[in-house]
């Protein structure tokens, strides 16, 4: 029943449409039921999304620090504000030659600081950066150090340079366009953009909306323990007792030193909680209660 649905579905989104529009088709399917995502990707982008349903929703932030896999067609050239096919242009310059694109890929292979684009969800104080923009603002965003892995080129032709790549959490691809053309004294925007990996979850586990079947493509939480690679503990039964009355938690109710995050489920596995180590107490919440 749509009130006891739980569990992550792995989807692809087309481009054209925006990430949240593109979740509707499961609120639809499941009304009232609370649904979160590990990652929006921008209109024009396409492939692989994550979804979180019912407390399920829960573990979504341990997906949030997943790498992530993308392949990308750069146009350089131009530049647009967003970064993207769908803003305006704002700079053209000469192209650079195929043997500097080539090395600085390679340079920038690694942490490096990168500086969110200025049309992106993240807030300051309280309002997204793409509202401050589109109302004549101007961001200011902090930068963060991201890790850049797997750079393969695939082609570079016509001004355009298909490459896939590997993002470590905060990183963005358009972020990381900019940046590329800026070290190749010139300009570019991400023209094409394919999410195809996001940590243990891959695009070819992704179902279309008109594809959707809870019976194939609900992963379980009990599934989900194998994907999150958190340590797993099993509680007694007087640690069962306690969750169910949403009593405090102890050490002794494990059945091993307790980690800073980590799984515990009863015996018979019918009891799954997510359980945090805090300073002096134990914060948990029930991911799943079959019993």
């Amino acid at each position: 029943m749509a009130d006891q649905v739980n569990g992550f579905v792995c989807l692809y989104k087309p481009s054209g449409i925006r990430s949240f529009s593109f979740l509707s088709f499961l609120k639809k399917c499941y009304p009232g039921v609370k649904i979160g995502h590990a990652g929006t990707l921008d209109e024009f982008a396409e492939g692989l999304m994550i979804a979180g349903l019912g407390a399920s929703r829960k573990l979504i932030d341990y997906c949030m620090r997943f790498d992530k896999d993308y392949r990308t067609i750069i146009h350089f050239g131009v530049e647009t504000d967003t970064l993207d096919p769908l803003g305006k242009k704002i700079k053209a310059t000469k192209p650079p030659s195929y043997h500097r694109v080539q090395q600085v890929v390679t340079d920038m292979n690694g942490m490096y600081q990168q500086t969110p684009p200025d049309y992106c969800a993240l807030k300051i104080k309280g309002v997204p950066s793409w509202s401050i923009r589109r109302s004549g603002g101007n961001p200011i965003l902090k930068s963060r150090e991201v890790h850049i892995s797997n750079t393969h080129i695939h082609a570079y032709q016509d001004n355009e340079l298909d490459i896939s790549l590997t993002l470590s959490k905060g990183g963005y691809v358009r972020s990381y366009a900019r940046d590329l053309a800026y070290a190749c004294k010139s300009v570019a925007y991400v023209k094409t953009l394919h999410r195809t990996r996001i940590g243990p979850f891959l695009i070819s586990q992704a179902c279309r909306a008109n594809e959707y079947d809870e019976q194939i493509h609900l992963i379980s939480p009990q599934t989900l323990k194998s994907y999150l690679l958190l340590p797993s503990l099993y509680l007694s039964s007087k640690g069962e007792e306690s969750v169910r009355k949403g009593k405090e938690l102890f050490q002794y109710f494990f059945s091993g030193e307790a980690p800073n995050a980590f799984f515990a489920s009863n015996e018979a596995e019918t009891l799954l909680i997510l359980v945090k180590k805090m300073r002096n107490h134990f914060r948990y919440v029930i991911i799943e209660d079959r019993s």
